[in-house]
This record gives structure tokens, C-alpha cells and sequence, in this order.
């Protein structure tokens, strides 16, 4: 786990923001939490971050690429509830129709 996945589960926005910044710019760390980890993106979506979401996005982290079923980083704040990570992905340019493998959109989800 990084420093950066470890700070968004335990809910620290402020370190995570932080690190992103310091990681820079395609940081390899901006897309890696280990094998068989969520990515700092889909943590944050899950847990409601939506500072880190937007942090993310401007750092060049990839925001749009499903996970393994198809399932975005909107359909995980959906499902977790969480109406300010859906806004943040929204402004940052990212598809909030998207269907998962079952065509299902995150509003399914909700």
C-alpha cells in the first residue's frame, strides 16, 4: 500500500491532497496501490473524497477507466452515496452514463 492509498482509506483528505501534489504530475504512485488493490481513485470514490478526486484528475491520474466489471469510478460513488464524488467526476470530463458490463448506468446503482 502507499502513502497516498493508506491516507484516502483512513479518510486523511488533507495528507492525501498533499501527496498528490508532491507525487506530481503522472506519478506512477497516482495509479498504484499493489496487486489486487484498488487504485487511489476508485478509494477515494468509494470512501467519498471528493477533494482527492479532483486532486487526482489534475494531476493527470486516469479518472475514466473501468474496473474489472466495467464498473466506474461513478458507479462506486453511487453506490456508496456519495453525490459530491459524481459532481467532481462530472467536472473533470468523465462520462457519468457509462454502463458497467450489464449496461447497468451508476444511477442503477445508486
Amino acid at each position: 500500500m502507499t502513502k497516498l492509498s493508506d491516507a484516502i482509506e483512513r479518510g486523511d483528505v488533507e495528507t492525501a491532497v498533499s501527496e498528490i501534489v508532491a507525487l506530481g504530475r503522472g506519478h506512477a504512485d497516482l495509479e498504484w496501490t499493489g496487486p489486487s488493490r484498488p487504485r487511489p481513485a476508485q478509494l477515494a470514490a468509494i470512501h467519498g473524497h471528493a477533494a482527492v478526486i479532483t486532486a487526482l484528475g489534475e494531476a493527470g491520474a486516469d479518472l475514466s477507466t473501468p474496473g474489472p466489471s466495467r464498473e466506474t469510478l461513478a458507479h462506486l460513488a453511487a453506490l456508496h452515496g456519495h453525490a459530491a464524488v459524481i459532481t467532481a467526476l462530472g467536472r473533470a470530463g468523465v462520462n457519468l452514463n457509462a454502463g458497467d458490463k450489464d449496461l447497468m448506468a451508476p444511477a442503477h446503482w445508486a
